[in-house]
């Protein structure tokens, strides 16, 4: 079935008074439980639907939220299928991004389940994070995000099982090798999220350098950052 005319179709009808998205996507979810839906195909047609006239994500997402809060979604099978979709031609992440930051800005959104999820989802065969962590980079780069509570969850979240953070270092890394990120801003927020609870830095250190270790990170562009520099 060609999803654009459906997709476009269902925010039509529901942008004025928008649909309480918890029945469905609790439904789609037991649905496909057993025999996991080809997400890629969905994927891409309500990313080409929204394209020019980007869906409004806020509602979206805070209603996926609330429908897995008490028993959360296994997001192994979506998110294996939405990385899937966008390989080749990679989803601009920037108006997402932004709606699910403005979703969750005033009542924070738990990214405990999630972020174990997504973890599981991409341990075996590893999730390359470089055009997400770009285009995240790019979605903040004028107004940066508050990483302090997106920090502070993923933190909670590998507190008992530390998340093993050489792939995800060696990705964020490689995204930026080329066009160096600006460390500056997300230094500061990481430094200002454990400043009043300091965060057990040493798993953290101990796997950057596992990461680095065999062939080392290329330190100067880190150190020549402002926020070294000023520190």
């Amino acid at each position: 079935m060609d999803l654009k005319s459906m997709a476009q179709s269902i925010y039509q009808a529901y942008r004025a008074s928008p649909m309480d998205l918890k029945s469905m996507a609790q439904s789609i979810y037991q649905a496909y439980r057993a025999s996991p839906m080809y997400l890629k195909s969905m994927a891409q047609s309500i990313y080409q639907a929204y394209r020019a006239s980007p869906m409004d994500l806020k509602s979206m997402a805070q209603s996926i939220y609330q429908a897995y809060g008490a028993s959360p979604m296994y997001l192994k099978s979506m998110a294996q299928s939405i990385y899937q979709a966008y390989r080749a031609s990679p989803m601009d992440l920037k108006s997402m991004a932004q709606s699910i930051y403005q979703a969750y800005g005033a009542s924070t959104m738990y990214l405990k389940s999630m972020a174990q999820s997504i973890y599981q989802a991409y341990r075996a065969s590893p999730m390359d994070l470089k055009s997400m962590a770009q285009s995240i980079y790019q979605a903040y780069r004028a107004s940066p995000m508050d990483l302090k509570s997106m920090a502070q969850s993923i933190y909670q979240a590998y507190r008992a099982s530390p998340m093993d953070l050489k792939s995800m270092a060696q990705s964020i890394y490689q995204a930026y090798r080329a066009s160096p990120m600006d460390l500056k801003s997300m230094a500061q927020s990481i430094y200002q999220a454990y400043r009043a609870s300091p965060m057990d830095l040493k798993s953290m250190a101990q796997s950057i350098y596992q990461a680095y270790g065999a062939s080392p990170m290329y330190l100067k562009s880190m150190a020549q950052s402002k926020w070294f520099q000023a520190h």
